[in-house]
């Protein structure tokens, strides 16, 4: 009960284009997500770097205006404007990043990497649907950050919408 209602708070607090929703985030819930054109674009050119050089770093972005609708089925999230977050200790497997209260999406390379005595040893790998599935580091980073919401992008034009809250085994 405690949990539902700081939550309902924090979620007031969150940096929104609309007022917060009054449904519960927590429920489960289907989840459909879209982003912008402008926004779409700028991704697919920012993703174009993994295809030439597979050290590239993981990216990461806030979500500075989106909106959140209820649907008939769930969920439905659209973004409509980003900026590169403040990254730090970005390697082709993690990265660090702040964007405060507001949601984030950070990048899946398709690479196949070790590292050994602190030097990446990178493959060019496959842009597979697998590689949008968000770690357990990453759930628990967006839980960690109090985000809404977070996205996985695994391709050009491949992302993964998802509440961190509904991926936690109670």
């Amino acid at each position: 009960m405690w949990r539902a209602a700081l939550l309902s708070l924090l979620l007031v607090a969150t940096p929104t284009t609309l007022p917060a929703p009054t449904f519960d985030l927590l429920a489960p819930q289907f989840i459909t997500g879209s982003l912008s054109p402008m926004v779409q674009a700028r991704l697919a050119t920012d993703w174009e770097v993994y295809r030439t050089n597979v050290l590239e770093p993981e990216h990461a972005y806030c979500l500075t205006r989106y909106e959140i609708r209820k649907t008939v089925t769930g969920v439905a999230i659209h973004v409509q404007e980003i900026t590169r977050a403040e990254e730090a200790d970005a390697t082709p497997q993690s990265i660090s990043y702040d964007c405060g209260l507001f949601p984030a999406m950070h990048t899946h390379p398709p690479s196949d990497c070790v590292e050994s005595e602190g030097r990446w040893f990178c493959a060019k790998g496959e842009e597979t649907p697998t590689l949008c599935i968000p770690s357990q580091t990453d759930v628990q980073t967006a839980l960690a950050d109090w985000h809404r919401f977070s996205i996985v992008q695994c391709g050009p034009e491949r992302f993964a919408f998802y509440i961190p809250r509904m991926l936690v085994t109670p």
